[in-house]
C-alpha cells in the first residue's frame, strides 16, 4: 500500500529511489525500448515522479557520466562478451558509486 509507504516526511527512514543508466544494449539504437515500447527515459521520469510524490531522495544514475554513446567504448561493462551487456565492471561501479555519494550527500544536507 503506497499510502503507508515510509517516506522522508513520515518516518525516520530515508527512502532513496535510483534512476537507470543509459547503457548501450546490443544493436539497438537510442533510445532503446522494451517489449512494451517503453524507453529508459520514460522509466526514469516515472522514478523521479514517484520520488517527488512520496518525498523520497533520488540517486540520478542516468546523470553519472555513463551514457548510451560511451557505455560500450568507455570500458564500463563486465559482460562485454554478451550480446546485451548490462552489468558494470569495477570502473562502471566507481562512476556509479561516485554519483551515489554526491546525491546522498545532497539529500542528507536537505534533511
Amino acid at each position: 500500500d503506497l499510502h503507508s509507504f515510509p517516506t522522508r516526511r513520515s518516518s525516520d527512514l530515508l527512502v532513496v529511489l535510483c534512476t537507470l543508466n543509459y547503457f548501450h544494449r546490443g544493436d539497438a539504437g537510442f533510445p532503446t525500448r522494451n517489449s512494451k515500447g517503453n524507453t529508459l527515459m520514460e522509466y526514469n521520469r516515472a522514478i523521479r515522479d514517484t520520488a517527488n510524490w512520496l518525498g523520497c531522495g533520488i540517486i540520478d544514475f542516468d546523470k553519472d557520466g555513463i551514457t548510451f554513446e560511451n557505455s560500450a567504448s568507455g570500458g564500463y561493462y563486465s559482460d562485454v562478451d554478451q550480446s546485451n551487456p548490462t552489468h558494470p565492471n569495477t570502473k562502471g561501479h566507481k562512476v556509479m558509486g561516485n554519483r551515489a555519494i554526491i546525491d546522498l550527500l545532497n539529500i542528507n544536507s536537505m534533511t
